[in-house]
């Protein structure tokens, strides 16, 4: 058994030495032998501008120090962005043997020592499932005294996970095997959206079948959440852009494309031509004149309501019908910022807020 765990990091200077030592409560890595169970942490920096590469070696060597059978390296890319850094460490960088990727953020807070040991085993107990993920904690959670927005952001959080197959890009376990067959185009953003459906579509080949992401029980993190309105805003915007990109995918795959599943066509288009994704973004958006965005992703939120039981029900139209101005102004807002960078680009898929 060979576990990859994967941490892409862009200008993480001042966390990922944090992260990097919280492994070393993890009761994975504590399973680590020479010969039967084998586990190798690989932090990928992206485009980074200050000193993340040197702080995670430092912080990779303290660890390996602590656990001698586990390996560890830092491989730093001049090219950032996350999406460009996932397919370097799955398809390039990983050993090709791996049999799981653990995948996390450089910034979040692992809340129990059984946490990736758990989201493992999920996979192991089943075979049907090609990710497990664990319950993503808002560090609003532990505040005392909420306000009426703090309410709020913890609210949309509960109805998000509400639904099923939920998948966050800050933490999650795959089989390698799925992950080998994924390259992400460039010019996506949101990238755990597009993973999340050519899974559990078999790379468009069946309807949607949520069973093949699980949660494991026991396990969770802690994140920091935004708070602040100019940094709820531009998330909010980033990720109605990513949707509405995503849709540009489906449709040409589904246009385009008649292979099915379409993980190979995928692979050879990606590998021969990287910017073909690009040019259909382009393309597309001049096509549609003046609204380039997919309007039925503004009703995410009340799709959501219909998982919720009991009082909860209440308490998500109540966010839902609260949320639905901001929603629009946030479309609008989008539909502006995706339109205006047609001649310059495309959103870069790291910490950016503007179109550059």
């Amino acid at each position: 058994m060979k576990i990859v765990l994967g941490i892409l990091a862009w200008n993480e200077e001042s966390s990922i030495a944090a992260t990097i030592g919280s492994l070393e409560c993890q009761s994975l890595l504590k399973l680590a032998d020479d010969r039967s169970f084998l586990v190798e942490i690989l932090v990928v920096p992206n485009g980074c501008s200050d000193r993340t590469p040197e702080v995670a070696a430092a912080a990779l060597k303290k660890l390996t120090d602590a656990f001698p059978l586990v390996k560890g390296r830092v491989e730093p890319l001049r090219e950032g962005g996350k999406s460009n850094a996932w397919n370097e460490l799955v398809h390039r960088l990983s050993p090709p043997d791996a049999d799981y990727f653990l995948l996390l953020d450089a910034d979040i807070e692992l809340l129990t020592p059984e946490t990736l040991e758990h989201m493992w085993l999920a996979l192991e107990k089943t075979p049907h499932a090609s990710i497990s993920t664990d319950l993503p904690v808002k560090h609003l959670a532990k505040k005392k005294n909420l306000n009426l927005l703090d309410r709020l952001l913890l609210g949309t959080g509960s109805m998000t996970q509400a639904a099923p197959g939920q998948l966050t890009g800050q933490l999650y376990c795959a089989r390698a095997a799925f992950l080998r067959r994924v390259w992400i185009p460039r010019g996506l953003i949101v990238d755990d959206g597009f993973i999340k459906q050519i899974l559990c579509t078999e790379g468009y080949s069946q309807p949607v079948d949520n069973s093949r992401i699980v949660r494991a029980e026991g396990a969770s993190h802690l994140f920091e959440c935004y708070t602040k309105f100019r940094d709820i805003w531009n998330h909010q915007i980033r990720q109605a852009t990513g949707h509405t990109l995503y849709t540009y995918f489906t449709a040409y795959v589904r246009r385009e494309i008649p292979e099915r599943p379409v993980f190979d066509a995928l692979l050879k288009l990606s590998r021969d031509d990287p910017e073909w994704f690009v040019r259909e973004i382009q393309s597309t958006i001049r096509s549609r004149g003046w609204w380039v965005m997919d309007t039925p992703s503004l009703m995410m939120r009340w799709r959501r309501v219909r998982f919720a039981k009991g009082a909860a029900k209440l308490k998500f139209l109540a966010i839902a019908a609260a949320a639905t101005p901001y929603d629009l102004a946030v479309f609008f807002a989008s539909n502006a910022r995706l339109k205006s960078g047609l001649g310059k680009g495309l959103w870069k898929d790291t910490r950016t807020t503007t179109l550059t």
